[in-house]
């Protein structure tokens, strides 16, 4: 049992956390190594409530440059429930065969951000997010800032009965990222893959 983490240092490398459960959030800043090889594997980061910034309880930090490759492989891993975004990243990261469940506002202190997977920063060239479940979350896999080069594939996005929220997937700006061989399932007006900008931004090119 792991109340939080902490992994910092520009060539930080080669660190495994397997088969763990986190009770507090879990920090990678600033690693800017090119293959720093930083794996999680078979954890679970459930009921955790992260009501500061960032809000988050797995969080890669924005501060980080992008290698084209990921700077860390997060799989096999659960997120479940509670008040903060799963995944909140800013480098290309690895995000293969998770689950993300149950993350919605309504009762929580100050109504955060819960967002499953959340990308805000980047360079995120090399990012793959694969194989994943997502079920029943507010916010499911969105990038309102900008985002470039995602591959999305393979994912289960259902949302559930009480998820509002039409988009699954929300690409704002976007630039060149695939989104391919994943499945919607549809609940009411539920299920859809937006692609939108905000007034002051570009509009998308070549999703």
């Amino acid at each position: 049992t792991l109340t939080s983490g902490l992994i910092t240092g520009a060539g930080t490398r080669n660190i495994s956390v397997q088969n763990s459960a986190f009770t507090g959030q879990m920090r990678i800043d600033g690693v800017t190594v090119a293959a720093p090889q930083l794996l999680f594997d078979n954890n679970t980061h459930n009921g955790i409530t992260a009501t500061t910034a960032p809000n988050a309880r797995f969080h890669l930090s924005y501060s980080g440059v992008g290698t084209g490759m990921p700077v860390a492989t997060i799989r096999n891993s659960v997120f479940d429930g509670s008040c903060s975004d799963g995944i909140q990243s800013g480098v290309p990261i690895a995000v293969i065969h998770n689950q993300f469940k149950n993350m919605l506002v309504g009762s929580c202190p100050n109504d955060p951000h819960t967002d499953a997977l959340q990308f805000y920063g980047g360079p995120f060239s090399g990012t793959v997010v694969r194989e994943n479940y997502f079920v029943n979350n507010e916010q499911v896999l969105p990038a309102f800032d900008g985002v470039d080069n995602l591959l999305v594939e393979g994912n289960v996005f259902d949302p559930g009965t009480s998820a509002p929220r039409q988009c699954q997937i929300e690409l704002y700006s976007d630039t060149r990222s695939i989104v391919r061989h994943n499945t919607l399932l549809g609940r009411g007006n539920n299920g859809l893959i937006c692609l939108d900008h905000k007034p002051a931004d570009p509009a998308g090119t070549g999703t």
